[in-house]
Parts: C-alpha cells; sequence; structure tokens
C-alpha cells in the first residue's frame, strides 16, 4: 500500500511532523515521548519514539522539472554552463530542522540546496513526479524487498530518462539514499554519475563560490556509513575546514550512529547503544552530516543541533566574482 501511494505519504509527513511539534510545544516534549513509546510498544516498533530533536515539516523549494530539452544555466565566472538532476531525497523533502535549531533558519535542506544552485548558477531540475519517487531504502531497512524493489526500479528508470542515460549528473542531498540508489542504477545505466552532497559541493559548487565569511571556530562532523563506503572521510573534513577558515573540524569519534536508515527512531535502543560515548567538547556549538536521520539521533545524544553540511557551505559562501569584475 505504502508503495503504491508514496506521493501521498509524502506529502502527508511533513503536515504530521508539523501537528507533532506543535503539540510538543504545548504538552512538552515528555508527554509525546510517552505517548510514542506506547504506540511503538503496541505497533511492534513500527511507530517512532519521540525526542526532543525530532524535526519539523520540511518547506517546499520550487525546482523546475527536468525534460529531454533542458539547457544549461549561465555561466558563472566564465565557469562552462552546468546542469544536473536533483534527486531530492524523502528525508530532505519532508523533514525540516528540529525545533529550536536556530541555526537552520527554519529552512529545509531543499531550500538551501536551491541557494547554492542560485549562488552558483547551476541549472538544477527535478525528475518529473519526484515527491512519488523513492530509492527504496525506507521499504528494506523494514525488510520489505518486494516494495524495496519495486520503488527502487521505478527511480532507475525515472533517473535513466532524465538524465539523458547518463549524460547529466545526479546530485543527491542524502548519503544513504544516493548509496542506495546508485547501485541498482549502474547495473541498468553504467555511465549514470552520482555526486553525493560534498563530492557535489567540491566538484560544482565550489568552483563558481567564494568562502569568503568563514567561521572562525570549530564545528563537529559526522561522516555517514554510507559515505564512509564511498571513499568521502576525507573529502568531508576538508571541505568543513574550508569553511571554517583552515580550522580542522572535531570529528563525532563515532565509527556507526545506529539509526540505520530510520529504525533508531523505531527502536532507539540502537542509537543508544551506538552513541553510549559520543562526548562533545564544551566550546562545539553544532555539528554537520549528510544524512536527515543520523543527524536526529546525534542530535539527540550530544544536546547539540546536527544538520546537513550543506547548511554551512550556504552560511560561509556568496557567488563568486568574475574576473571582470574584480580587475
Amino acid at each position: 500500500f505504502a508503495a503504491r501511494n508514496w506521493g501521498t505519504l509524502d506529502r502527508l509527513v511533513p503536515t504530521g511532523l508539523g501537528i507533532a511539534t506543535a503539540a510538543a510545544s504545548v504538552l512538552g516534549d515528555g508527554v509525546l515521548t510517552s505517548v510514542s513509546k506506547a504506540l511503538n510498544s503496541v505497533s511492534g516498533g513500527w511507530v517512532p519514539v519521540w525526542n526532543n530533536y525530532m524535526p519539523t515539516g520540511a518547506k517546499s523549494a520550487h525546482f523546475e522539472v527536468a525534460t529531454n530539452a533542458s539547457s544549461p544555466a549561465p555561466a558563472a565566472a566564465e565557469l562552462p554552463p552546468v546542469e544536473a538532476i536533483y534527486l531530492m531525497a524523502c528525508p530532505a523533502r519532508t523533514m525540516g530542522p528540529a525545533r529550536g535549531d536556530e541555526g537552520a533558519g527554519g529552512r529545509s535542506v531543499p531550500q538551501v540546496l536551491r541557494s547554492l544552485a542560485d549562488k552558483a548558477d547551476v541549472d538544477l531540475k527535478l525528475m518529473p513526479n519526484a515527491t512519488s519517487l523513492c530509492c527504496g531504502l525506507a521499504f528494506s531497512s523494514r525488510g520489505l524487498q518486494a516494495a524495496a524493489e519495486s520503488k527502487g526500479d521505478e527511480m532507475v528508470d525515472a533517473l535513466v530518462k532524465a538524465t539523458d542515460n547518463g549524460r547529466i549528473p545526479v546530485v543527491c542531498d542524502t548519503s544513504p539514499c544516493m548509496a542506495h540508489i546508485q547501485m541498482s542504477a549502474m547495473a541498468k545505466s553504467p555511465s549514470m554519475q552520482f555526486l553525493e552532497p560534498v563530492e557535489f559541493t567540491q566538484r560544482i559548487l565550489a568552483p563558481r563560490l567564494d568562502f569568503s565569511n568563514p567561521r572562525n571556530e570549530p564545528v563537529a562532523i559526522h561522516v555517514p556509513c554510507s559515505s564512509k563506503k564511498l571513499g568521502k572521510e576525507a573529502a568531508f573534513g576538508d571541505l568543513v575546514s574550508k569553511c571554517c577558515n583552515g580550522t580542522a573540524p572535531v570529528s563525532s569519534g563515532i565509527p556507526c550512529c545506529g539509526m540505520a536508515g530510520d529504525r533508531g527512531l523505531r527502536y532507539p535502543q540502537l542509537t543508544a547503544s551506538s552513541l553510549q560515548h559520543l562526548k562533545l567538547p564544551d566550546n562545539i556549538k553544532d555539528g554537520y552530516s549528510t544524512s536527515r536521520t543520523c543527524e536526529i539521533s546525534l542530535s539527540n545524544h550530544s544536546g547539540k543541533h546536527f544538520r546537513s553540511v550543506l547548511y554551512l557551505v550556504d552560511e560561509v559562501t556568496t557567488p563568486k566574482k568574475s574576473s571582470s569584475a574584480s580587475a
């Protein structure tokens, strides 16, 4: 049922999170935690357990829909034009920042990526029916393999068409989702190019941006398991260091946060065990990752807000000045 009606469910999640957030503001997080624990027990682990860092409903961002006749945006700072297909992952398009996360400014990850694409003059487009698509990880983490394969195949077919059989690169805002769909997509279209947030920033955005407002303080980072498997640990650290005036980031020191998709929300003992030794220095105000669900568990167990690294990049960058303007 969920796989067949994913678009409808996708639209309902932000509303549900908004209602839950409003209830927590009125009744208190403790009440919602107690109620959700009871529902979690009765449902056999299908209902997530509420915590103080649960997300608000994500706000939408406008992107044009890709067609075979799509044309790239004008070049930024005399660089060649770039176009990309935006694979907007389900967690990013449904889960906004946590209540009280002032560093996020109330914006969702798609809104932040929209800001970065505009600053860098990158032509970023969605696939048709994007909100009805899912990589299948949400079903796979629940053991629903038939539904996972069905949604994954649907996503791959849409990507092949939208990317002109791999000619146009794909950027995904969530590392685990990208890693999951990449395996299926490469079997059908070996030429397809996938970029997770860090690689997209370094390869496409950074040459078109000035890191003119760097932070002068360290921040924490947590590299998701999927990014580690993709070999992005060093690149993640380098990018964050560039955003912080050369200051090296503080690693979470945790091999795995225990979230495993969204299982950690439904079985909180997983994250409690994995993150029992998580302790960040007092001078660290916030942290960054590339997985919205991982960020929830890291925030909950550290007491500091974790959010997508794209927020940090957007905070410290401005459009690159052209050579003629700087001459």
